[in-house]
């Protein structure tokens, strides 16, 4: 096998990625409607953080956006999905499966020599 081209070290980072996932899913899996939309969080300033509603759809959003800013770096144009507070925790298990699935995609060209990038002009700036 070329060297370049092995993905051991991006399918190891895929499993855990997909461990924890599957982890939160099994973690909201009973959760009521009720208890998913309350407000935990009175005083934050942070949307993302007022319920686990809004933090689950932030999970989701930021899952999506992580893939396409590697894409966009590779001359893909995506758009991340919009996003959509859900109501109950099932949807949001189905929302985490599209994840794995999307990030599986989004990796599926990538190479373990291509994972690290020294030169700070070519590194994916989030904020």
């Amino acid at each position: 096998m070329n060297p370049s081209k092995s993905q051991n070290a991006v399918n190891v980072i895929l499993l855990e990625y997909e461990k924890v996932i599957r982890e939160l899913q099994n973690t909201i899996e009973d959760i009521s409607q009720s208890d998913l939309a309350f407000i935990i969080d009175q005083e934050t300033k942070n949307k993302d953080c007022k319920s686990i509603q809004t933090i689950l759809t932030h999970i989701v959003g930021a899952s999506y956006s992580y893939c396409v800013y590697i894409e966009n770096s590779r001359g893909i144009d995506s758009k991340r999905p919009e996003r959509i507070n859900r109501t109950n925790a099932i949807d949001y298990k189905k929302d985490l499966d599209d994840v794995i699935k999307y990030t599986q995609k989004t990796f599926s060209n990538i190479y373990d020599s291509e994972l690290e990038v020294y030169d700070n002009d070519k590194k994916i700036l989030t904020s």
